[in-house]
Parts: structure tokens; C-alpha cells; sequence
């Protein structure tokens, strides 16, 4: 609940100031991969919903009694469904990076 209501705090104010002209991007030394990675770690370590669904379904999948080959695969199960979300907008950009009608 607090974080809905700092987002509509923010898209409030976004609202009520003008746009600002974009300025070129110029690349730092901080810019590497690296921070990207701990950005995303640190982002995917506070999303709660994902583990609301990935510590059950770990859960199930040790307690299930099959082999540690079946394991894994029941794991790569799991784990791509729920990253489905951020994997299948990547996946369409990698194939498909520009739309056609664009520029």
C-alpha cells in the first residue's frame, strides 16, 4: 500500500511539470554491465511476489521425491515461468529489436 501510494504521488507530479528536453547520453566509467546486474539483483531480492511464488513451488519440488535430474528440470520449470514477465519482452526485443512501421 505505501508503495501504490508513493507511485501515485509520483505520477501526480510528473503530471504537473512540463517535460524536459532530452539530453545526450554520455557514457560514464560507472556504466558498465556490472551495475546493471546489481541493480537487478537488488531489484529482483525486494520483489516479494516473486517469491511468493518461487519459495512454495521450491518447496514442493524438494519435497516431491524424485531424482536430482528431475529436480532441476522441475526448477528451470519454475523459474521460467516466473520470469515469463521480463523474459518474453527481452526474448522480442533480442529477435525483433526495431518495429516495423518504425524509424
Amino acid at each position: 500500500m505505501v508503495t501504490g501510494s508513493i507511485d501515485v504521488v509520483l505520477g501526480i507530479r510528473a503530471l504537473r511539470r512540463p517535460p524536459t528536453p532530452a539530453q545526450p547520453h554520455r557514457r560514464t566509467v560507472g556504466d558498465g554491465v556490472g551495475r546493471y546486474v546489481a541493480m537487478g539483483a537488488g531489484l529482483m531480492a525486494s520483489n516479494v511476489t516473486t517469491f511468493a511464488l518461487y519459495v512454495p513451488a521450491l518447496k514442493l519440488i524438494e519435497g516431491s521425491g524424485v531424482d536430482a535430474g528431475d529436480e532441476a528440470l522441475a526448477l528451470a520449470i519454475v523459474l521460467v515461468v516466473t520470469m515469463a514477465l521480463v523474459l518474453v519482452p527481452l526474448a522480442t526485443v533480442a529477435i525483433a529489436p526495431r518495429h516495423p512501421g518504425g524509424r
